[in-house]
């Protein structure tokens, strides 16, 4: 009998492909996170350590205990991460769709310290710069982030917590050294370290101006730095090169460039370089100066016969011709007659003479002849000689005590009555043969003086004229010929307006020539006032003169001004001129200058001293007003100056100039004055503009003034003041040059 058939059936959980069984993970995988101390800038990585290759792995994030559902893989990127959160990863293990258990990890993410870079603000430093520190943070977690300094000089610490040191708290030489520490509030990021030398800080100047200007082919130029400064309080040299048409034509240490070095038409600029003995400075280029052309000197001339008699023939002549500084220019000469005033075209002209014939003098004539000299593009000042016929200037006719009125036979005056009767004949010439006194003598002005009058040395005393509401008052009136050699002592002149001791106006262009005169005495007046002369017209010249004495003053009203120690005005030369006494102003005059009022020429050596006292406005020690091309040389101020505006040492005001100079000068009085808008200054006070200055300075002490007030002007203490070696480059004459004193005149 057969067996039985026994079938078993086996149930399973699941089967391979192969046939074998699959079974479900048994074990939870081991699970870390890297890195272990994250911060937000990190990613962070689930690491399974034991991983099989048959096995997948799902990976569950959780922030802060909440599923990240951005993130599926076993990597957060480091952008979802904020410091502070909790991440924690499930891994579950799949053999195929077979779940195993569940591994964990978790990280907390930590703050990101704050990252600092840093570098100096100027590199290299120097002693005029600041240490600054220029610094960039950044922290991941945006947080503010605060900065801390500690500063080490040559190694000690410093106690500063600043970030930064000012200029003025280093020195050349000193090595600093900052640590900057950047905070975030959790963390503190690395320290950075910045080192440095103070190094040497360069001079420097502004600008550097050339003068004269206007420059000639026989100008000496001279180049004046402006605001020339070393940080360092170095002694600064300065080097000169100097461009004529863009050409090097000097280079080295000389400030001056001969006038053999340039012609006209050319064009002058210099380059300045300061150096401290440490380095150079920035060269600084000075703006460009034309050349123009020299005018020709003027001639000196004659009329043959300086005494005609009737039926003579006169001959004008140039006696010594016209210089021209510029090579290859040729001077030529125009004549002019003038006959009693009027235009005369008659004569016969040759090169160097003109003659008219002696059919054309008859009787009583005044013959006027006129020269001037031309280099084809500017004249010379004319110039001209005039002589009379007939009876003008005969023997003496009884008043004098003889001479025939001729430049060298003179009348001869020796009695006040004498010299009273100039007037009758004012076109002649006179010579004082003694002093004379006008005591009790009213005196009225001698009308016109186209001759001359020679003191010889000889003075005139008690000279007297008290018209308070006159005009137009002095000695003489208008003058075309000359004064000279003459003292004019214990004077007294009072009027209103026009008022000069000697001389009310010379005539303009007439080379009318006021020469050697002394005055003493005291002269009053409100509008146009001198000492000596009310006012000096272009053409004409004062030399060698002084006024010592008193003028006032102290009449009411609008009207007054333009008051000059020696010179209302001076639109013509003025050559060693002096005042020395008391100038007081008690009302609201204005313009008031220790020599002169208002100055539009030339005016070299001079001297104030005493006191000007003014209620007014625009008070200077040399000059109230430079208008037009003034230059002032050579002079010394120390009188006491006190004004309520616009006060100055040298000028006070600069109004309207063209080209004004101030040369060789000093100023060392007390200047008192001025206001907030227009204070006082020691050289210039108001208008500076078109005014330059070569080697002038101005006692700072003494002048209790620390702003010279224009460019090119120094400031001096009075030691230096005293110290001869401060005016180097100052010519002797005029100077007189020593140690323990201001420089004085040698004359």
């Amino acid at each position: 009998m057969r067996a039985p058939l026994l079938l078993v059936l086996l149930a399973t959980s699941g089967c391979s492909e192969t046939g074998l069984t699959l079974q479900p993970p048994r074990d939870a995988p081991a699970v870390h996170i890297e890195p272990g101390e994250p911060v937000t800038l990190d990613e962070l990585t689930a690491v399974v350590r034991n991983q099989r290759e048959t096995y997948t792995y799902v990976y569950t994030w959780l922030r802060d205990e909440v599923v990240e559902p951005q993130v599926t893989g076993p990597v957060v990127p480091a952008e979802l991460t904020t410091k502070h959160e909790v991440w924690q990863v499930r891994v579950v293990p799949f053999n195929n769709d077979l779940e195993g258990p569940e591994a964990r990890a978790q990280v907390v993410v930590l703050n990101s310290p704050p990252v600092a870079e840093a570098h100096w603000s100027v590199d290299p430093v120097t002693s005029r710069d600041p240490l600054e520190p220029v610094i960039t943070v950044t922290d991941a977690d945006d947080d503010e982030v605060t900065l801390g300094f500690q500063w080490r000089r040559d190694g000690l610490l410093m106690p500063y917590s600043e970030p930064y040191i000012p200029a003025e708290g280093t020195a050349r030489g000193q090595v600093w050294e900052v640590t900057i520490t950047p905070h975030d509030g959790d963390d503190r990021g690395e320290l950075v370290v910045l080192t440095t030398e103070v190094g040497n800080a360069p001079p420097s100047a502004d600008d550097v101006l050339l003068s004269p200007d206007p420059a000639f082919t026989d100008s000496l130029l001279t180049a004046t730095p402006v605001d020339l400064d070393d940080f360092d309080n170095d002694p600064v040299t300065t080097r000169y090169e100097w461009f004529v048409d863009g050409s090097s034509v000097q280079e080295g240490s000389s400030d001056t460039l001969e006038g053999s070095h340039f012609l006209k038409h050319q064009v002058v600029h210099v380059v300045m370089t300061p150096n401290d003995g440490f380095d150079d400075g920035d060269p600084v280029q000075s703006a460009d100066l034309p050349i123009l052309n020299s005018p020709p000197t003027s001639p000196e001339i004659t009329i043959t016969p300086s005494v005609p008699d009737e039926g003579e023939e006169l001959t004008c002549s140039i006696l010594v011709e016209s210089v021209d500084v510029d090579p290859g220019d040729e001077v030529t000469y125009t004549f002019s007659w003038f006959l009693d005033g009027a235009p005369f075209t008659s004569a016969i002209d040759g090169d160097l003479t003109s003659t008219v014939a002696g059919t054309e003098v008859i009787g009583e004539q005044v013959w006027t002849c006129r020269v001037v000299a031309t280099d084809g593009e500017d004249d010379a000042p004319p110039v001209e000689v005039t002589v009379s016929t007939g009876d003008h200037c005969a023997p003496d006719p009884g008043h004098w005590s003889g001479g025939l009125g001729a430049p060298e036979r003179p009348y001869l005056v020796s009695t006040a009555d004498a010299l009273d009767a100039v007037r009758t004949a004012s076109h002649c010439h006179f010579q004082l043969t003694n002093d004379i006194d006008l005591d009790g003598r009213v005196w009225h002005p001698i009308p016109n003086l186209s001759g001359g009058i020679d003191g010889a040395g000889h003075a005139v005393f008690n000279l007297s004229i008290d018209r308070p509401s006159g005009e137009r008052q002095g000695f003489i009136d208008e003058l075309e010929g000359y004064i000279r050699e003459i003292g004019f002592y214990d004077v007294f002149v009072r009027a209103r307006r026009s008022v000069g001791a000697v001389v009310v106006t010379t005539t303009e262009g007439s080379g009318a020539l006021i020469s050697g005169v002394e005055v003493s005495g005291e002269v009053v007046g409100q509008r146009s006032m001198g000492g000596i002369v009310a006012g000096v017209r272009p053409g004409t010249r004062i030399e060698h003169s002084r006024f010592e004495g008193t003028l006032r003053s102290d009449t009411s009203g609008s009207d007054i001004g333009f008051l000059g120690g020696v010179a209302g005005g001076i639109g013509g030369e003025g050559y060693d001129l002096e005042f020395d006494g008391e100038f007081l102003i008690s009302n609201t005059a204005w313009k008031v200058g220790g020599i002169v009022s208002q100055l539009s020429g030339t005016l070299d050596v001079c001297r104030t001293h005493g006191r000007i006292e003014s209620n007014g406005s625009r008070v200077g020690g040399v000059v109230a007003t430079a208008t037009a091309r003034a230059e002032i040389s050579n002079c010394a101020v120390t009188a006491t100056l006190r004004g309520t505006d616009i006060t100055a040492g040298i000028i006070a005001e600069g109004w309207s100039v063209v080209a004004v100079s101030i040369i060789d000068s000093f100023a060392s009085g007390e200047i008192l004055g001025g206001t907030s808008s227009h204070p006082a200054r020691g050289v210039v006070s108001f208008g500076a503009g078109g005014i330059s200055a070569t080697r002038t300075f101005w006692d700072t002490e003494s002048t209790r003034q620390s702003i010279g007030g224009v460019a090119g002007a120094v400031g001096r203490t009075t030691a230096q003041m005293h110290d001869a070696s401060t005016f180097a480059g100052w010519s002797s004459p005029p100077w007189l040059l020593s140690d323990g004193d201001y420089p004085t005149h040698d004359l």
